[in-house]
């Protein structure tokens, strides 16, 4: 039997499940009870939202707290759960440095072929889909098939949930499935099953996830495909990014692909670059499902998460971005920064696999002059100016703000918006 989709009532919690003699990691929808659907108001007066956070389900992700992975002894003496991972990364430094005044670095660290032998951690996913009306056509065909496709990538031990919200919100289940034969089948279904139509409220659905999220070590992952218009509720950009950026904590990775006709790149890649995410864009309308897979594979496979950087004797209030990605296998963690008259760079990776800390050392040499890596220089200024945009949404804006992002377009020629 095929699962019904299950209609989330924002403004009430899911009822919890019947007891049962053996109650289940993750009942079906015929064993839960759930609350009475929502009275329907006409989208055209859908009232603002309350001053107040507005109670939302608290089990739409819960379930029963894993047990800790034990790492794999594929690595020599069981090398993965050693703290230090000097020997499993490389780091590449490129520098540019213009004949008069400060330089800039580049620093990419990235998994070697040892560290290949890593087990990826398992991991949660949520697909969250944008079913609304600025989505219908082309552009949402693409975003099917490619949820489509990232449901055929999960990986046993992953788990996964798949939510559809317009100013409502449906999803496939209220916890998270195992990736198993029936339920990715069900899944299928679920996206098969959606049709566009309707506003759009961002911020309730999203919510949903981040105040629910289940306890314990596994990285978890949002892959959004939205526009990134919200029509009704919430609507303003700096109070959608604080809101959701304040209740996730980092605790997941916001990854968002943003495709329609009118896209909101200043709060999708916000949004994410306050989330510890990747932002990607739509370009051909018939290669939107490719770019989704795209983006998926490159973080299908997280090995280290909740990434810090110390940079030893470097001026750090220059180094960007502030938060790092998690890392996964085949990709890597990229940060910008300055130097006067340092002649070397030391920098102190840490993250965690697992709940276990880890933490990686490195010392290199900053190269004299170097005209031809023009293009280092403005990455840092592009990276800077995301940094002062994101603080003026979540401090406020100033004029000093301001006027410093506008200087950075001026100088380094960036295609960015002061405000």
């Amino acid at each position: 039997m095929t699962a019904r989709p299950l209609k989330i009532n924002l403004d009430a919690p899911l009822l919890p499940p019947p007891v049962q003699e053996e109650p289940s990691l993750l009942p079906s929808f015929e064993s839960v009870a759930v609350a009475p659907p929502p009275v329907v108001i006409p989208e055209e007066i859908w009232p603002p939202p309350p001053p107040s956070p507005v109670e939302l389900p608290q089990e739409l992700l819960t379930v029963e707290t894993p047990e800790k992975e034990s790492a794999p002894a594929s690595l020599p003496e069981d090398r993965a759960e050693f703290k230090a991972w000097d020997d499993l990364l490389d780091v590449e430094i490129i520098t540019y440095r213009p004949e008069k005044g400060a330089g800039f670095f580049r620093v990419s660290v990235k998994p070697n072929e040892e560290a290949g032998k890593l087990k990826p951690m398992n991991k949660d996913v949520l697909l969250a889909i944008d079913a609304s009306g600025s989505m219908e056509g082309e552009v949402f065909e693409g975003i099917r098939k490619g949820m489509l496709g990232i449901l055929k990538d999960l990986k046993p031990g992953d788990r996964f949930n798949i939510l559809a919200f317009r100013a409502d919100v449906v999803a496939l289940n209220p916890g998270l499935w195992p990736v198993a034969e029936k339920n990715i089948a069900e899944g299928v279904d679920f996206i098969n099953g959606l049709e566009p139509g309707g506003k759009t409220d961002i911020y309730r659905s999203l919510a949903t996830v981040v105040r629910s999220l289940p306890p314990g070590d596994r990285p978890f992952l949002i892959i959004l495909c939205t526009d990134g218009r919200s029509t009704v509720g919430l609507q303003d950009t700096r109070e959608i990014i604080n809101a959701l950026s304040i209740e996730n904590r980092l605790r997941a990775a916001i990854h968002v692909f943003g495709a329609g006709e009118y896209v909101n790149r200043h709060l999708l890649g916000l949004l994410a670059y306050r989330n510890k995410g990747i932002a990607r864009f739509a370009g051909d309308p018939g290669k939107v499902s490719d770019d989704i897979l795209q983006l998926s594979r490159e973080v299908a496979e997280p090995i280290l998460v909740d990434l810090k950087v110390d940079l030893s004797g470097m001026t750090e209030d220059e180094a960007y971005p502030l938060v790092l990605p998690d890392l996964y296998r085949g990709g890597r963690v990229q940060f910008y920064g300055r130097y006067n008259t340092e002649k070397e760079i030391s920098l102190r990776l840490t993250g965690n696999v697992r709940g276990n800390p880890k933490e990686f050392v490195y010392r290199g040499k900053l190269s004299g002059p170097e005209p031809k890596n023009v293009g280092i220089a403005e990455a840092w200024a592009s990276a800077k100016a995301f940094n002062l945009l994101s603080q003026n949404l979540e401090l406020g804006e100033t004029e000093e703000r301001i006027q410093a992002i506008r200087e950075l377009s001026r100088l380094y020629r960036l295609e960015i918006p002061s405000r």
